[in-house]
């Protein structure tokens, strides 16, 4: 049985080029789009004992930095995608607002349902402080690896005063833990006709005493939940470590001398 023969420029060869551009079209939104949803809809429960990064966000950038060697091609599709030159004719498909913006809008859309999904996961941890540290070390991870990579190239916008903030906040937060700790130490000068006691009664050196001891007690309450906590990051732990010795060092020093 001889095979018909489909000259260039027919209706036939015109209609199956129209088919595999169909299909090609078909597999870049589907690609894109389960990217997305990928992240949208993670269901993993399993989190670090330590707060470190989630294998989600690992797993999003490892993605995000396949991408480079393609940036050109990916960002042309999206791009042809977005304006309506390649189209599909499956209307689930069609209707995906994720693709409607271009690259940018794809890759940041990318970056807040991470966001959305870290801060949802953090709600999986029984201590607070522990979830503070958690999405600390999640949001400096997206940082450094979209600053210090070519990740930069794709994504920009106001990605380090936005994540830099997030992390700002999730610190500032965590370091409540450590201000209840010093509460302890406040509010124990003793002052006479205006001028600050240096004889105690024993029942005035006895109540410096609790408040020590409560101090310590606080103190080792917090390092025995929190010694397994773990900030890989060198510049981000010296940072947080810091901030820890700037509330902890002058109260106490303030207090010690008194």
């Amino acid at each position: 049985m001889k095979k018909k023969k489909i000259y260039l420029g027919t209706p036939e060869l015109k209609e199956k080029l129209n088919k595999v551009t169909d299909h090609i079209v078909n597999c870049a939104i589907i690609f894109f789009k389960n990217i997305y949803e990928s992240i949208k809809n993670d269901t993993s429960k399993t989190l670090s004992i330590d707060g470190t990064v989630y294998e989600l966000t690992s797993n999003t950038i490892n993605c995000l930095k396949r991408f480079i060697d393609y940036k050109n091609p990916i960002e042309t599709m999206l791009t042809e995608i977005e304006n309506g030159n390649l189209k599909t004719n499956d209307e689930s498909l069609a209707s995906q607002p994720i693709l409607k913006e271009g690259p940018q809008a794809y890759y940041n859309d990318i970056l807040d349902t991470l966001i959305s999904m870290i801060e949802t996961k953090s709600h999986g941890y029984k201590k607070d402080t522990l979830a503070k540290i958690f999405l600390i070390n999640n949001y400096n991870y997206i940082l450094k690896n979209i600053q210090n990579t070519r990740l930069s190239e794709m994504i920009s916008g106001d990605i380090g005063p936005k994540f830099n903030k997030l992390i700002k906040a999730q610190v500032n937060l965590y370091m409540e833990c450590w201000n209840n700790c010093v509460i302890s130490l406040m509010d124990v000068t003793y002052v006479q006709d205006g001028s600050i006691k240096t004889t105690l009664s024993k029942s005035q050196k006895q109540n410096i005493k609790e408040c020590f001891k409560n101090f310590n007690n606080k103190f080792d309450e917090i390092y025995k939940v929190q010694k397994v906590y773990s900030v890989p990051d060198t510049e981000l732990r010296n940072q947080i470590l810091s901030e820890i010795k700037q509330i902890i060092v002058p109260m106490y020093g303030r207090f010690y001398n008194k």
